[in-house]
């Protein structure tokens, strides 16, 4: 395509690229119809239901809104100027202070650093946010503060050449830009100074603003408008802010052609086209660079009458109010789109990014005055209330990024001088125009869309309007007309979608009122100065659900989102103030969230008014339990709740620590016995469930859960133990039904329990042998819920040489387990080559995979040693406390860990354990391990046994003679015993040479130990036993009687560890 066609055409082809999206926003007020009619040369040739006060008209009275205003102000007031445009004149190379020297200019930091790419964004924010402050307040102060630094840009313009070009960072940002190199956002930037520029003309009628934003915009024009259609694509990929918003408006103040020509060239097809032909379908693209490009589409409509951009900006607002919107109004998960199918898995602490508010509220305006539609007024009232209001620390001034909703968490403020996000600079100027929505008119008609404390002047119609109301701590808003036109015109009332019947008084009488929520209450008829108006609206509470779930939702009354007060436990300084030593702290916050805070409520939504009462306070609540609730925006410096798990079954007695709760796996009929098979919880000694480590009925699987120290341990980390017998799903073929069967299990085990929590709580799988594939296969599949994978003794991820016998379950070309640690153990005498190499070649494949290995020294395969189970529960602990930050699984990254080089038997050399960039072994044949901690307690194993010789042990029988030894067999002895009347038995163990066929004198045989392993058999002491019969298996006709036991002697000077095993059967 040709520059002249580019010049002349309105839509191109759609591109094939990616879009590329980064952490930031657009921001600059928009010109919206009926406003700054004095300025405008192109006017909106579209038809409009509703037209836009200048901010100037409305002036904001004392109150709660007004508050978050004046601290606005007071911030604003304080920054410098001079320290505002510091990296504006080193840019250009003006005179900026005696750096080093007593004139030196303290720089800013955070997103206003010297080395960041966005550099100057802020300087754009300010001057928009003191045009609106100063049209809102009148106050000089803002103006001289516009005015000084528009002088100063312009000054730095004219430093840095006759082309117009106007920045802090040098014009080579913008050619990288344009190569397709990395750099952060340019064009965003250059955005943010243009609408403030024009800004500074529209609100305090900057002349000099208008001339510098002009030659900015011919930079631009004769920059771009030449470059290549490929070029233009490659540039489009960046985020551009609302570049395209931006020149419309100058288009619209010059008249210039030119200028809306460059506008139209930054029409992003990769983004618009789609929802132009209908698909609505974000994906998780970055939101914030999505809205802007549709209020651009919006401006474009106003200006044109191009029913394809009115088309494209309504669909998107409605499609986002519709399914998008958390009951704040706010919309993001740490900035992206998300699964609306999963809502309520993204309620976390990074929600709301507060940018994407302050710009749908802006495309929400607009779309206003297209229809006049009561439900975009609810939605921008919604938004306003409980997310902007919200986004203010009433004590410091200090914003959020952030609106969390994660129970227990708490927002996170930005420092007066070493931030500088976006969401700064929006706030900037979110609080100075609380005004500018309040009213809006038509040809002779004045809607009425917010109840906040005001005067409106209409000069056109002769009409001023004083509004007085307490809203929303009171249900009713006062209106006086303080003067009148002669003829009738209409008042619209707005009828919001909360409120119960409206009552409304003229002058003290009743007045009857039509209508339904959402719309509106109209009066016409012809007033006069002195007349009042008096309106109710009534206000009760209410529970607003997710849409994927009828049991949790957001307590609303009213408009107003209510959070309940949580405390103030682990929050300590810098918080709830970001750290600027932290690059971005807000996008990986840890919370810390204490264990004991819960989301749960005791009682089901239809019973919130017998549950929740009202308290002598204005907007505050309290549940029986004690639980005080109040509005979002009136809560900080503490932690709070907003989402809930409604359930009257919360109210249940929770098992205590230690107690073991049972429940039918009702999804499977076991093939050993025709019955169902039975889960048995553990629950640990932490009030809430931090994890459940689950296991089938096999082996060693038994052997570890009753192991005293592991358990204790596991109960420390919050962690239940569940056991289920007889076993079921060894290949985790989902196919079958186990995994319904599964999740089934663990509602009911929550239900029985009274720990809700266990239905959503991360999961451990953990096989041995024939079960030992089931933990990766689980993982595969469940891969948002594993916390960490434990296959003992048994295979390596994905390979077909199975304990089970059998080929393995296809995972599909899409299927991973990244980010999730997992752990491979084999014993050394178990040894087999085959079964590890799969694993270091998965690794390989997978380079986003943890996976560690310990080989067992010392070891085989029926055996379970009490350090090896303080590795296993050292891992999980290590899951736990990276893995696992507020609620939320983050994945690991296996860069951030050491390597150790694989292990096998008689090895000599090895490779020094090292962090993973620093490891000097060969990496195709070496594993991933947590931290320095977990390599060398892998390497202490493997040194022990260095240059040691092996032991062998087998077992007496009654008179006294070895057992016979079977080398082929899978476990090498078994024995017939017909216990004593009191059903116990006992077993004698010696030392013997290799082949078990001769007994030994090399070790004192009292060193040697017999261990449970698995089986209907209770430990009475070393070598006796009693049978028993309550045991799960005893009513199990394959596993009845079979008792697995295990001899294992220590380490000493001279010999490694030894085990053997022995199958005993009851007869």
């Amino acid at each position: 395509m040709t520059p002249q066609l580019i010049s002349l055409t309105r839509r191109y082809v759609t591109a094939n690229f990616l879009l590329a999206i980064t952490a930031l926003s657009c921001f600059g007020q928009s010109i919206y119809p009926g406003q700054h009619k004095d300025k405008v040369r192109v006017e909106t040739t579209s038809s409009m239901r509703a037209h836009s006060f200048d901010l100037k008209d409305v002036k904001l009275l004392p109150g709660r809104v007004y508050d978050n205003l004046r601290r606005d102000s007071a911030w604003m007031a304080s920054i410098s100027v001079n320290r505002m445009l510091h990296n504006f004149r080193n840019n250009a190379g003006v005179y900026a202070g005696l750096e080093g020297g007593y004139e030196s200019v303290k720089k800013f930091g955070g997103w206003e650093s010297l080395d960041c790419d966005l550099r100057g964004h802020t300087t754009g924010h300010l001057m928009s946010a003191y045009g609106l402050m100063y049209a809102a307040t009148g106050n000089q102060l803002f103006k001289l503060k516009g005015d000084s630094l528009v002088a100063g840009l312009a000054e730095v313009q004219k430093a840095l050449g006759p082309s117009g070009y106007l920045s802090a960072f040098p014009e080579e940002l913008i050619n990288r830009n344009l190569q397709g190199k990395s750099v952060w956002a340019p064009w965003y930037t250059l955005h943010k100074i243009l609408a403030g520029l024009i800004d500074q003309y529209l609100y305090c009628d900057n002349k000099q603003a208008l001339y510098v934003a002009s030659k900015m915009g011919e930079w631009a024009y004769n920059k771009l408008i030449s470059q290549s259609e490929s070029t233009r694509r490659l540039m489009l990929r960046n985020e551009f802010g609302g570049m395209n918003e931006s020149l419309y408006n100058l288009y619209s103040v010059t008249g210039d052609n030119r200028f809306r020509e460059l506008a139209r060239f930054f029409y992003h097809n990769d983004v618009l086209d789609s929802i132009r032909n209908g698909d609505l379908n974000m994906g998780t693209k970055h939101t914030n660079t999505f809205i802007p490009k549709l209020i651009g589409e919006a401006r474009n409509y106003e200006l044109s009458a191009d029913d394809d951009s009115r088309q494209m900006a309504s669909d998107f607002l409605n499609c986002m109010i519709d399914k998008h919107t958390f009951a704040t109004g706010s919309c993001s998960q740490k900035e992206h789109f998300f699964d609306t199918e999963n809502f309520s898995k993204y309620i976390n602490g990074y929600t709301g990014e507060t940018c994407c508010t302050y710009n749908m509220l802006k495309l929400a305006r607009h779309i206003f005055c297209w229809t006049a539609s009561p439900k975009v007024a609810d939605y921008y009232e919604r938004a306003l209330y409980n997310h902007i209001l919200a986004q203010q620390d009433t004590l410091s001034g200090m914003v959020c990024y952030f609106l969390p909703l994660m129970t227990g968490a708490y927002k996170v403020y930005s420092t007066p001088e070493q931030s500088f996000w976006c969401c700064v600079g929006s706030g900037f100027e979110s609080h100075s125009k609380y005004a500018e929505s309040i009213y809006f008119h038509g040809d002779n008609e004045l809607f009425v869309n917010l109840f906040i404390p005001s005067e409106l002047s209409w000069e056109e119609k002769g009409l001023k309007l004083r509004q007085t109301t307490q809203f929303p701590s009171a249900d009713n808003t006062a209106f006086e007309i303080l003067s009148a036109p002669k003829n009738k015109f209409k008042l619209s009332f707005r009828y919001p979608s909360w409120s119960g019947q409206p009552t409304v008084r003229i002058n003290g009488k009743k007045v009857s009122v039509k209508g339904n929520p959402s719309s509106y209450i109209s009066i016409n008829r012809t007033w006069h100065a002195g007349d009042r108006i008096d309106v109710t609206y009534p206000m009760t509470l209410r529970v607003e659900t997710t849409p994927d779930s009828r049991s949790k939702g957001a307590i609303l009354y009213g408009p107003i989102v209510l959070a309940a007060n949580l405390g103030t436990e682990g929050i300590t300084a810098p918080a709830p103030f970001s750290d600027p030593t932290v690059r971005n702290d807000y996008y990986t916050y840890n919370y810390n969230i204490p264990q004991h805070i819960t989301d749960k409520l005791p009682f089901d939504i239809a019973d919130i008014a017998e549950n929740i009462l009202p308290t002598d306070k204005a907007l505050t609540f309290k549940t029986r339990d004690g639980l005080t609730f109040s509005p979002l925006y009136d809560l900080h410096h503490c932690r709070y709740g907003v989402y809930w798990d409604f359930n009257k079954a919360h109210s249940m007695t929770k098992l205590n620590p230690g107690e073991i709760c049972e429940a039918d796996v009702t999804g499977v009929i076991s093939p050993e016995t025709s019955k169902h098979p039975k889960a048995f919880m553990t629950l640990p000694g932490t009030e809430n469930v931090s994890a459940v480590m689950f296991a089938f009925q096999n082996m060693n699987e038994e052997t570890l859960f009753k192991m005293q120290p592991f358990r204790d341990k596991m109960s420390a980390l919050g962690v239940a133990l569940v056991w289920i017998a007889p076993g079921f799903g060894q290949e985790w073929d989902v196919r079958t039904g186990v995994q319904t069967a599964f999740d089934d299990m663990l509602v009911a085990l929550a239900e029985k329990s009274g720990h809700t929590e266990i239905k959503d709580a991360p999961l451990i799988p953990f096989g041995h042998s024939a079960q030992a594939t089931m933990p990766w296969n689980f993982a595969a599949w469940n891969p948002e819920r594993t916390l960490c994978i434990i296959s003992y003794h048994g295979d390596a991820p994905r390979t077909n040489l199975c304990g089970y016998g059998r080929s393995n379950v296809e995972w599909g070309r899409n299927r991973n387990i990244d980010g999730i640690p997992g752990l491979m153990i084999m014993g050394e005498y178990e040894w087999w080559d085959a079964r590890l190499r799969p694993a270091l070649a998965f690794r390989m494949m997978y380079p986003g995979s943890c996976i560690s290995f310990l080989g067992d020294a010392g070891r085989g395969h029926f055996d379970l040693s009490e350090r090896t189970a303080d590795y296993i529960a050292r891992f999980i602990e290590k899951s736990l406390d990276k893995r696992l930050i507020d609620g939320q699984l983050m994945p690991v990254d296996p860069t951030e860990g050491w390597m150790a080089q694989s292990w096998e038997p008689r090895q000599k050399n090895r490779a020094k354990a090292a962090p993973w960039k620093e490891f000097s072994g060969c990496r195709h044949d070496a594993f991933w391990y947590f931290d320095k901690e977990m390599a060398d307690m892998t390497e202490r194993r493997y040194a022990e046994t260095l240059d040691k010789r092996p032991c062998y042990i087998s077992f007496l029988n009654e008179q006294g003679k070895l057992l016979e030894y079977n080398p082929k067999g899978h476990c090498k002895i078994i024995a017939k015993i017909a216990p004593n009347s009191d059903d116990t038995f006992s077993l004698k163990c010696v030392f013997t040479d290799s082949t078990r066929t001769k007994t030994v004198n090399s070790r004192p045989n009292d060193i040697i130990q017999i261990k449970y392993v698995s089986g209907p058999a209770i430990v009475l002491d070393d070598g006796t036993f009693r049978i028993d019969r309550n045991h799960p298996t005893w009513d199990n006709p394959r596993r009845r009687g079979r008792i697995t036991l295990c001899a294992e002697a220590p380490s000493d000077k001279r010999f490694k560890e030894t085990v053997q095993e022995i199958e005993v059967l009851v007869e």
